[in-house]
């Protein structure tokens, strides 16, 4: 089964898809804050993380940052939703 990460931004609708592959984890800024932060180093540097970053999403050597201004969703490749992911 293959992922896909669904990003719907509220601000305009405008919708992405991104393949995540097989296999990914999600951390939350709330829960595990110093992994959130530590995933911020290693895919923005130095730059100070944003206040609206709820947490962060591996898949492969993928890192993205998941924002508050958007809604996200795991798809599976026949395109039903697998999971939707929360701040």
């Amino acid at each position: 089964m293959e992922f896909i990460l669904r990003k719907v931004k509220k601000r305009d609708g405008s919708e992405a898809n991104e393949a995540l592959g097989q296999s990914y984890e999600i951390y939350s800024r709330r829960i595990a804050p110093e992994k959130v932060e530590g995933l911020w180093v290693l895919s923005h540097g130095d730059k100070p993380i944003p206040q609206d970053v709820f947490g962060m999403l591996i898949a492969g050597s993928t890192i993205l940052a998941l924002y508050s201004d958007s809604i996200y969703y795991v798809m599976v490749d026949n395109g039903t939703t697998f999971d939707r992911i929360k701040p």
